[in-house]
């Protein structure tokens, strides 16, 4: 009698345990991390992201040359930002945004953008604005928030970029 009871309570510990293990391992699922939206800075964090419509454009980094920033002493600024292309994990996307007459803080006109996103390319479709909050010489820093509107070439597919902010260390050229 003794044996089978000794026998009864190893099993149902074993059991138990197996119970455990199992449980605790079945909760242990990867949390898929959504992008978000760089904080707005004016530090040289290298920082860029917008609402591209309802999709994050954040710089892909593991791209080379993700964040490019011009910037010439004849105030022209272009920006340059890759992310993996949504539609081909080979490929990337590309926004490219060019400002011209900034030599100090204050609300310009864009004076172009380009966007390619798989098939498809998008130009400035009405004017955008474009805040430049920080322009610093000596560390070479930019900072600034930014929104706009883009218009397919193909189809007149409208895109609105929004909540834009970028906090760079520019090339100067």
């Amino acid at each position: 009698m003794k044996f089978t009871i000794t026998k009864q309570k190893n099993i149902f510990i074993a059991s138990f345990l197996f119970l455990l293990i199992i449980s605790t391992l079945s909760a242990c699922k990867k949390k898929k991390i959504e992008p978000k939206l760089p904080a707005v800075t004016m530090e040289g964090k290298n920082t860029f992201g917008c609402f591209f419509g309802s999709d994050i454009w954040i710089p892909e980094l593991t791209l080379s040359n993700s964040l490019m920033v011009d910037y010439s002493d004849r105030g022209m600024l272009i920006i340059e930002c890759k992310r993996r292309d949504r539609t081909n994990v080979k490929g990337s996307d590309m926004m490219t945004i060019k400002i011209k007459d900034i030599f100090q803080p204050g609300v310009y006109e864009i004076s172009e953008v380009e966007v390619s996103s798989g098939s498809e390319h998008y130009f400035l479709d009405d004017s955008g604005k474009i805040s430049i909050t920080l322009i610093d010489n000596n560390r070479h820093i930019v900072s600034g928030t930014f929104d706009f509107q883009l218009k397919e070439r193909s189809s007149s597919k409208i895109i609105h970029v929004s909540a834009g902010r970028f906090d760079v260390v520019y090339i100067n050229y």
